[in-house]
């Protein structure tokens, strides 16, 4: 059992609506109302590395209507392990997209989004050609 005059808790909301802990003097009855009525839904999140880099440097967020994942955030690092870059995509999707994604193996879900990345960065480097030729 901790003590506090003051406390900050930072947990998922379903630690809170199961009431996995329990609070000394109760939260009030609206904090407890609030709890109850959020909702969240499901979500998917994808991250892969790559030796190299094949978006452009100052690509760092994709926004996508349509695909496998509607966000995909992209960074390069240095290893710390040795003089490598580190080239990472992530992939994200929430509610009911993410949902019907629930039944799919690891493997589906990384061909989806592989196949959304390889589409995107083939639009992107024609997209470069034509602007180039006109």
């Amino acid at each position: 059992m901790l003590t506090a005059k003051y406390v900050v808790i930072t947990v998922p909301l379903t630690i809170l609506k199961d009431g996995d802990i329990n609070f000394i003097p109760a939260l009030p009855t609206n904090k407890k109302r609030a709890i109850d009525a959020i909702q969240m839904r499901g979500a998917l999140k994808i991250v892969c590395r790559f030796k190299l880099q094949f978006w452009p440097d100052k690509l760092n967020v994709i926004y996508a209507v349509r695909g496998f994942v509607s966000q995909i955030w992209m960074y390069t690092r240095d290893s710390p392990d040795s003089d490598d870059r580190c080239h990472v995509i992530a992939g994200f999707q929430t509610a009911e997209p993410a949902e019907r994604k629930i039944g799919l193996s690891g493997e589906d879900i990384l061909d989806g989004f592989l196949q959304q990345l390889d589409e995107t960065f083939r639009l992107v480097h024609s997209l470069k050609i034509r602007k180039k030729i006109s």
